[in-house]
């Protein structure tokens, strides 16, 4: 198995509904995400989004097929804290990550658990506050924080661990549009610059315009899978009901009236710079 990456290999993960059916919530899925990547997760309600990230980390196990983090097998439980040392979770609603009174407290609680050293707890609270924007807010309760601020608070606990991967699980859903720019620009960096591998899930298109690549679910399949210029211009995503983003179908429907667009445009920034260059 590939030292540097996450890799599923004929993953199947169903669930019991009652005494004698099941539901299969992934259904033969072979996957690699590769270190340094920046990878958008996209699909509808109900697609395997959230189960496939559970099971990168190892909160579930395949019903059938392996996964890799790193070379190591989630079904190995005496190395399930190593796993979870290199995957960082972050799931929708940050209450339910936050388990200390004081912004700091929070962000030191998982490298105090995994037995670091005083100092060293120091340099990695003072480095993920750092990183995530929130140092002069590291005295604060997070009860008192917008919801997009106890996000990242949620992020910079999950970076407290230096992980190598770090999974979103529909982070913006709580937001405004203002905290989700915000976040995402928060999370570009942070794969930009320090080269933390960020796989971003989300049911809204315009969350993961900055992606190196999105891989769409569909039913527990991957149906879709390349850049987002590819997976936004392909016919089978619209006719699997998908939507692109505003911007995107704005350029669409411009070319559509005879102005000749720039067609690789997806985001907003984007087409801000193609106007200013008219």
């Amino acid at each position: 198995m590939a030292a540097g990456s996450i890799e599923l290999i004929n993953v199947t993960k169903e669930y019991a509904t009652g005494r004698s059916h099941k539901k299969c919530a992934l259904d033969n899925i072979t996957l690699t995400i590769n270190q340094g990547e920046f990878v958008g997760l996209v699909g509808m309600n109900g697609s395997g989004k959230s189960t496939l990230a559970r099971l990168i980390n190892g909160l579930i196990l395949p019903t059938a097929g392996k996964v890799f983090v790193n070379g190591i097998d989630t079904a190995d439980r005496k190395s399930i804290i190593e796993i979870r040392r290199h995957v960082g979770m972050v799931f929708q609603n940050p209450d339910n990550q936050i388990v200390s009174p004081i912004v700091e407290e929070d962000v030191a609680f998982g490298p105090e658990n995994l037995g670091c050293y005083a100092d060293e707890v120091k340099e990695r609270i003072d480095w993920a506050l750092q990183a995530t924007g929130m140092d002069e807010l590291r005295h604060h309760a997070p009860y008192l924080l917008s919801g997009g601020q106890k996000q990242k608070v949620a992020i910079a606990a999950a970076l407290s661990m230096r992980p190598d991967y770090l999974i979103l699980d529909e982070p913006t859903s709580m937001l405004d549009p203002g905290g989700k720019y915000d976040l995402i620009e928060n999370l570009k960096m942070l794969n930009e610059k320090y080269g933390i591998t960020v796989m971003l899930i989300s049911h809204h298109m315009e969350d993961v315009v900055h992606a190196d690549r999105l891989i769409v679910l569909d039913q527990g399949q991957i149906y879709l899978e390349g850049t987002p210029r590819e997976v936004f211009s392909s016919e089978n995503f619209f006719s699997a009901g998908f939507k692109p983003p505003g911007i995107v179908q704005l350029v669409s429907n411009l070319r559509k009236r005879g102005h000749m667009i720039d067609e690789n445009i997806i985001t907003v920034q984007q087409m801000v710079e193609y106007i200013c260059r008219l």
